[in-house]
């Protein structure tokens, strides 16, 4: 069983933690590093939504066009209301596009993308577009190559130049041969009990599937680029808002309750994952011979890379790693921002005016309470561990965080003699009783 990886946990622009185990051969007993490169198979996905975003924030297409005009072949929606399929279905697994082109993982013989339009002469779609995620290989490399067209150069050179090199990806390429120096770690199977070095497929067609090469370090830097906000400078290659777009949902999965593991719901390239009952967004990679998943919690600024020699089949899942990682720190981060913001809360000394009952009149009772060392406002529909705290925003105001009404603004009501008289919540006065 493979067990030679690479991981780094990062804390918003910086890698907080980086541990190696193993080695990238067997016979050169060469040990693994931060830098050491890996294949990471359909992270590589999460390059081409990039490139996507980038090229509608600069006016070239919108995520809502359709991409019939721009490929060669014919495509059959037998359904009752069909719909052009556009960028964003692509990027998101909901077009029906079918898994694959063909057969070739049986071969690992992938044809060129023109080879692949030729024996698909007609795309027949599997189901009408949003009414389901279907993973799809075909789709994202068929947007790929619509995306090079649209930016007049070759996808793997628009990837290098317009993401790579902005975020000094230097471990970072999609063959072995765009590297110098770089260790390039060995991929195996387990076959017979015995670990065996993989063959070294090019995927041509699906490049933008899953081609690409990168390291530890590399896609830290990819993981802190999702944290930033502002507009796009070199530095910046997509601006704040355009990543928070790629992040939330388009789709939702029929059982968002029972996540598989891809996660509860998909983005613009990213699937929606839940860690300790906080948005996480990730993406995992597989590919004969590697795994490898990135996972972060963009509330938190809180991320893990997992890159490793061994396929999913030999018993490698960085995905569940990742999860298993940041289920331990996320929970811990979240007390401590909690502590650290009420800590400044001035109402401490004269919270007993606030507490009490307030009548919401035909709606409920609600009841402000001492809950250990804060305060909390409880609606009848919450339970009482899960009531929402009171930070204090100006005298007399307050923001609830947690609870059902998370993220309202309380205002309490003073008399002439500073008696609290009753409160306003999501815009209903409330009487104290």
């Amino acid at each position: 069983m493979v067990k030679d990886e690479g991981l780094a946990i990062v804390y918003d622009q910086d890698i907080i933690w980086s541990k190696s185990f193993g080695y990238t051969s067997l016979t050169t007993k060469t040990p693994v590093t931060s830098n050491t490169v890996f294949r990471i198979g359909s992270i590589t996905k999460l390059f081409t939504a990039t490139m996507l975003m980038q090229l509608r924030d600069a006016g070239l297409l919108r995520l809502d066009q359709s991409v019939d005009p721009f490929i060669p072949v014919d495509i059959d929606a037998p359904f009752t209301d069909p719909r052009p399929i556009n960028f964003r279905q692509l990027s998101s697994h909901t077009s029906g596009f079918p898994p694959e082109g063909g057969d070739y993982w049986q071969t690992l013989k992938i044809p060129s993308i023109k080879q692949l339009y030729a024996e698909n002469p007609i795309i027949h779609l599997e189901h009408p577009s949003f009414t389901s995620m279907s993973y799809s290989n075909f789709g994202v490399s068929v947007m790929g190559d619509v995306l090079a067209s649209i930016s007049n150069m070759p996808y793997e050179k628009y990837v290098t130049s317009k993401i790579f090199k902005p975020l000094k990806m230097v471990n970072s390429a999609f063959s072995p041969s765009d590297f110098e120096n770089q260790i390039i770690a060995v991929g195996y199977t387990v076959t017979t009990g015995k670990q065996v070095p993989v063959e070294n497929i090019n995927l041509n067609a699906l490049t933008p599937a899953g081609q690409s090469y990168s390291s530890v370090n590399d896609l830290s830097k990819f993981i802190s680029l999702q944290f930033r906000e502002g507009t796009s400078s070199d530095g910046q290659i997509l601006s704040g808002s355009s990543l928070r777009e790629m992040h939330h949902p388009v789709y939702l999965f029929p059982e968002i309750s029972k996540p598989n593991s891809l996660g509860f719901a998909v983005g613009i390239g990213w699937f929606i994952r839940n860690i300790s009952g906080y948005h996480a967004v990730g993406h995992g990679g597989g590919i004969p011979g590697y795994s490898a998943d990135i996972t972060l919690v963009p509330n938190f600024k809180i991320g893990v890379v997992t890159l490793t020699n061994g396929g999913i089949s030999e018993g490698n899942d960085p995905t569940s790693l990742n999860k298993e990682i940041l289920e331990k720190i996320v929970p811990a981060i979240a007390t401590a921002k909690r502590n650290i913001r009420l800590k400044k809360a001035f109402y401490r000394k004269v919270w007993g005016k606030y507490l009490g009952e307030y009548d919401l009149v035909g709606v409920a009772k609600l009841y402000i309470v001492k809950q250990s060392e804060f305060m909390a406002l409880v609606h009848p529909l919450d339970k009482p561990e899960e009531a929402g705290i009171l930070v204090p925003k100006q005298e007399n105001t307050f923001v609830l965080e947690g609870g059902i009404a998370h993220g309202a603004k309380v205002d309490f009501k003073v008399d002439e003699t500073g008696k609290i008289t009753g409160l306003t919540v999501v815009g209903i006065f409330a009487p104290k009783l």
